[in-house]
């Protein structure tokens, strides 16, 4: 029989007894909150770079989609001709489509890949561009710690405690579009810490 810590089922138990008592309580002195996703999602330059990887999807996505109609098509061919063709160009035609196959699986690896790149640094661009607002922010509102809200066991969201509107605001105020270039797949291998 596996033996379980009691530990994530006295912090459960805690926030359903503390439930009622939490909801009441004001926020406490010096602890705040930030809405990171809502951070990206909401500000100008999270926007922008939302619509941009859109599009780098959306036009890897219409050259891929090409090529495997093409493929599709020359293998339907290949397949009304096999059973007419000697063993020997039967095995040939079949071994180059299938290495077209596979090179159209790596490309669309490679973009997923580099289109993965390119978002983690406009990502990276952005929360280093909204640390010196969160910085500010957050001496604004005498934080002496500030949590992102997903990583808070349980928040009641008193206005004072929540930094993402005014952070978002800052943001927008400094910075309003990020470019969002494809890397080399290998370049984009290194993740940056965000």
């Amino acid at each position: 029989m596996k033996r379980f810590s009691s530990l994530p089922l006295a912090l459960l138990a805690l926030a359903a007894i503390s439930g009622p008592a939490l909801a009441q309580a004001p926020g406490a002195p010096g602890v705040c909150v930030l809405d990171r996703d809502a951070m990206f999602s909401q500000s100008l330059a999270g926007k922008s770079v939302g619509e941009q990887l859109r599009k780098l999807i959306s036009d890897a996505d219409t050259a891929l989609k090409a090529e495997r109609a093409t493929i599709e098509k020359d293998t339907a061919g290949f397949r009304s001709l096999q059973a007419t063709l000697p063993a020997e160009q039967r095995t040939s035609r079949a071994s180059e489509l299938q290495k077209r196959i596979d090179a159209l699986n790596v490309k669309a690896e490679t973009n997923r890949r580099e289109i993965e790149g390119a978002e983690r640094a406009a990502l990276q661009r952005i929360l280093t561009d909204a640390m010196p607002v969160i910085q500010q922010v957050s001496v604004q509102q005498k934080c002496g710690i500030v949590f992102d809200v997903n990583a808070v066991l349980a928040f009641t969201n008193p206005a004072g405690m929540d930094l993402t509107k005014a952070t978002i605001e800052g943001l927008n105020a400094k910075l309003k579009t990020v470019p969002v270039t494809r890397t080399s797949a290998s370049a984009g291998a290194a993740k940056p810490n965000n």
